[in-house]
């Protein structure tokens, strides 16, 4: 069994990733087709309720990384784990940008306090992960 095989391992390595945190942090986590770590990275620090997307700084990250699956996340530190219209259309932003340079995403978290919420694993956002 490989360190990240499956989305509950995935959950619990960023779930550690995160915890602490006071301000937005956004996180990609670089893996193989087996589930093995190739890297991890914070790519961008914000305030208390948002932070930057930096598409660039994603893209040299998994070019980098020499992975082919990427998952996102970042944490709501003062709301609950659930996705606002903005992280949806960033999730689409990114994975296009991914998809230019042939890496997947396989998913994006979002994270509070001891708790995350997988949208891939969401009925009503699984479509963008199709």
């Amino acid at each position: 069994m490989y360190e990240l095989s499956g989305p509950d391992k995935i959950g619990k390595y960023m779930l550690s990733k995160f915890f602490g945190l006071q301000n937005e942090r956004m996180a990609i986590l670089f893996i193989d087709a087996f589930g093995r770590n190739m890297g991890f990275e914070f790519v961008s620090e914000g305030e208390v309720d948002k932070v930057i997307v930096p598409i660039r700084k994603i893209l040299k990250a998994a070019i980098n990384s020499g992975a082919l699956i990427a998952v996102i996340a970042h944490n709501h530190p003062n709301s609950p784990a659930l996705p606002s219209a903005s992280d949806i259309e960033t999730t689409i932003i990114i994975k296009d940008a991914l998809k230019s340079i042939n890496v997947r995403l396989e998913d994006h978290l979002i994270i509070a306090d001891n708790d995350y919420v997988s949208l891939k694993q969401s009925t009503e956002y699984e479509y963008i992960f199709e």
